[in-house]
């Protein structure tokens, strides 16, 4: 708050905010002390927009977001004095849709509080898994997924085709040799994105090739794409295709969101339930 403040002052220094000396009397109506801008007999004041400034602007953004505020709270006051003049009485009369907009906001609001403070965030691995295994349709990939091995070489080294041999292997021992391969090359790597599922856009991405299926999309496969002057063998571990459900590992930020909001969900329907009973409560005292 204190930084809000001083920001005003320095836009006090600019001019932009009216200074007067206190509380002056126009006719019946008290004015006050500092105000940002004023509208008949309405006033916008320093602690107004002291509560609507955000932290840590610059003092020429201060300037602009003040000035945007203003502009809105004068279009605001037009368009009430002119509702208030021309509308007719009947629907210029809004107290009953206030209160019952003001209750649904302030019933969000609690609402909302209501969930945050009671919603447990964490999901278990096996709450993770029944859920998973109870929803599986729910989680059917639209894209292909894969679980890779990818060796990226010089293509000047004539004993490339070494490595790309022990990937076509594909056993823990022969994917050893070649990572020892490329330990002792300076230029080459060996990497498997940590073991987990990856979608094969991203090698796409990785080899700038979108002809990486033409060698054949199965499992088991070493795949060959060259970029610049290096060339990528990528042993194709595991697959999945569209139309298949998408691995646990893969799906788990998916599968955690969708438990989370059905507690959400269970939480407010929780507080509906809650709130009906002391509808109830109250109106049977009342009989």
């Amino acid at each position: 708050m204190k930084t809000k403040i001083s920001l005003l002052f320095s836009l006090l220094a600019f001019g932009f905010l009216t200074d007067s000396c206190s509380y002056l009397n126009w006719g019946d109506e008290p004015v006050p002390e500092h105000y940002v801008q004023k509208y008949n007999n309405h006033y916008l004041l320093k602690e107004d927009i002291a509560k609507m400034l955000p932290e840590n602007l610059s003092q020429q953004d201060s300037l602009l977001y003040v000035e945007d505020l203003v502009r809105k709270w004068l279009e605001n006051q037009i368009i009430i004095e002119k509702a208030n003049k021309e509308l007719p009485e009947s629907n210029s009369d809004i107290s009953a849709e206030l209160e019952q907009y003001k209750a649904d906001l302030l019933y969000y609001k609690y609402e909302d509080f209501f969930v945050k403070n009671q919603l447990k965030t964490y999901v278990t691995l096996e709450e993770l898994e029944q859920y998973y295994d109870e929803h599986k349709a729910d989680f059917t990939s639209q894209i292909d997924i894969v679980k890779v091995v990818c060796v990226e070489i010089p293509k000047t080294y004539k004993d490339r085709y070494k490595a790309k041999s022990w990937l076509k292997q594909n056993t823990e021992k022969s994917i050893e040799k070649a990572q020892m391969y490329c330990y002792k090359k300076a230029d080459a790597s060996l990497f498997d994105f940590d073991g987990k599922w990856i979608p094969f856009s991203r090698l796409e991405v990785l080899t700038d090739s979108k002809k990486l299926k033409r060698e054949g999309f199965y499992k088991g496969n070493v795949l060959t794409a060259q970029r610049d002057d290096k060339i990528f063998y990528i042993l194709l571990s595991d697959i999945v295709k569209p139309g298949s459900a998408m691995p646990l590992d893969y799906a788990k930020e998916l599968v955690t969101g969708k438990i989370v909001n059905e507690r959400k969900q269970q939480l407010k329907e929780k507080l509906d339930v809650k709130i009906n009973h002391l509808v109830d409560d109250y109106l049977s005292k009342k009989q």
